[in-house]
């Protein structure tokens, strides 16, 4: 659809659970088996880029980083070409987004959650501080 809501087109029939636009193409996780998908932004052309249960997709410079749940949950990362599959972190990854040159994600324990930043590449992981007491957060 439009920007204004007119327009609105229907382009895929099957059910999906995630989606990000990037290079004037769609990538999605199917909502049955969880694969990633890519699809132009007509519809017309859809390839799978993995085989994996997938989650908490996200793309940056030609690579799309996702939570691998065939894995234990760890993030791998894989070329939007569906080449150059590799793990990027192997801890329980979830909520994946990218700034600048780094990862921020949940990391998932028995009964908490805890914020952690990494490089692109995996590198330099750190515990995400924050600011707040915990008198603060009650």
């Amino acid at each position: 659809m439009k920007i204004d809501g007119s327009d609105s087109e229907k382009i895929y029939d099957k059910p999906i659970f995630e989606f990000i636009i990037s290079e004037n193409m769609i990538f999605f996780c199917s909502d049955n088996e969880q694969h990633i998908y890519q699809m132009s932004i007509n519809g017309q052309e859809i390839r799978r880029i993995n085989d994996d249960a997938s989650a908490y997709i996200n793309i940056h410079d030609g690579w799309l980083y996702y939570c691998n749940f065939d894995d234990y949950e760890r993030m791998y990362r894989i070329r939007i070409d569906g080449s150059q599959k590799e793990m990027v972190s192997d801890d329980r990854c979830f909520a994946i987004n990218i700034v600048g040159d780094w990862i921020f994600y949940d990391m998932v324990f028995a009964e908490h959650c805890e914020q952690f930043k990494m490089r692109l590449d995996g590198s330099d992981k750190h515990l995400v501080e924050n600011d707040q007491s915990d008198d603060n957060r009650r």
